[in-house]
């Protein structure tokens, strides 16, 4: 019965011990788990100050506009806004993924071609000069996706010259008469569509068409004997195109080459001074060849340090 009671006795004490001594390690992994985050928290802070402070220099910021990036700059570092864990590169190293790819293409062009115009007298009886000619010109502009579909839609601006003049002698509405139209140049601005054939994307085969406003520059001169009046102004009327085109190259930078085949149709209406006023009705019809480059998307660096 002693014995019993002595080892109870002994395995209690024991128990006792080994309970104070786990107490004992638990309190001190605690305590330097709180220093180690202490430590870090600290080193954090130091090394965002540190970045931050580089940046607002390297941007020239002072006073107030200083002190509200380095606030705004510290806290993104902090909440671990843009960047990943610390690595061997550095402490807070950027991400190589945190570049946002934009979705908006920009292209430019140049196209070169033939036009033909016939321009509609507004007289009794009726009467039309055509003519024909050369047509050049550039253009510029953006497309974006169609969400859902593999179309894309966008904007185009652009200017043509142009050397398209006809002439028409002594016509029955005015016998003692002979009228020049002649076009020069145009500047248009037009939506513009891109949709790819079957089977492709936009960077092989497609179609597109696009509508819009064009300022005309078109002189009409008469001429009777030793007398002659001339209107040469620009004038407002609409533009639309249809086009077909392919893939050629794609550069190192990933830029699309492409080739084209476009038709282009352009009309205005207006009253002409020559010397009367009389209203005409010019219509032009363009075939031309052009290149066009898509440049790649831009690529924007998200905010942050580095």
């Amino acid at each position: 019965m002693r014995a019993s009671r002595r080892t109870a006795y002994v395995a209690g004490i024991v128990a006792l011990i080994t309970t104070n001594v786990l107490a004992l390690s638990a309190s001190s992994v605690l305590a330097q788990t709180k220093q180690d985050d202490s430590w870090t928290s600290f080193r954090r802070l130091t090394h965002a100050h540190t970045v931050c402070r580089r940046h607002a220099d390297e941007r020239h910021l002072r006073w107030r506009a200083r002190k509200a990036f380095m606030r705004r700059c510290v806290e993104n570092l902090l909440a671990g806004n843009f960047f990943v864990p610390p690595t061997e590169g550095g402490f807070f190293a950027p991400p190589s993924n945190r570049v946002w790819q934009g979705w908006i293409t920009p292209f430019v062009g140049i196209n070169v071609g033939g036009g033909f115009q016939g321009t509609n007298f507004s007289v009794d009886p009726q009467f039309t000069v055509s003519g024909g000619g050369l047509v050049y010109g550039g253009f510029g502009g953006v497309l974006a996706p169609i969400p859902n579909t593999n179309a894309h839609l966008g904007f185009r601006v652009g200017w043509e010259g142009m050397n398209i003049s006809g002439r028409i002698e002594a016509p029955p509405a005015s016998p003692f008469f002979d009228y020049t139209v002649r076009s020069t140049s145009m500047f248009y601005q037009e939506a513009l569509a891109k949709v790819p054939l079957p089977g492709f994307d936009l960077r092989g085969s497609y179609v597109s068409g696009s509508v819009g406003i064009a300022e005309m520059q078109t002189s009409v001169n008469g001429t009777s004997g030793g007398f002659s009046a001339t209107d040469n102004a620009y004038r407002t009327g609409v533009t639309f195109t249809a086009a077909i085109g392919t893939s050629l190259a794609t550069l190192p930078n990933g830029a699309a080459l492409d080739g084209f085949v476009q038709w282009r149709g352009t009309q205005w209406s207006g009253p002409v001074s020559i010397p009367g006023s009389v209203l005409v009705s010019p219509v032009t019809n363009e075939v031309s060849v052009g290149l066009s480059l898509a440049l790649p998307p831009p690529q924007f660096k998200l905010w942050a340090p580095d």
